[in-house]
């Protein structure tokens, strides 16, 4: 599967590039590798290949935050 958006926020982790991608109105969390934090700048497109993801039922709470 692959998609095409907008890169709205990058941030480190360690091990991981947490991002969230505006894909046609919609933000996507995306879980990149570590290597890839400062690749690409905020409000450039990218596009996006999936070798996995999760689809979780929206239960009303905002799941864009990270929790610490």
């Amino acid at each position: 599967m692959s998609l095409r958006g907008i890169l709205k926020s990058s941030y480190y982790l360690g091990d991981v590039n947490d991002c969230r991608v505006d894909v046609d109105g919609t933000i996507i969390r995306v879980i990149a590798a570590g290597n890839t934090y400062n690749n690409f700048k905020i409000g450039e497109p990218v596009s996006l290949e999936f070798s996995e993801y999760l689809v979780f039922e929206y239960d009303g709470t905002d799941q864009t935050k990270i929790l610490s």
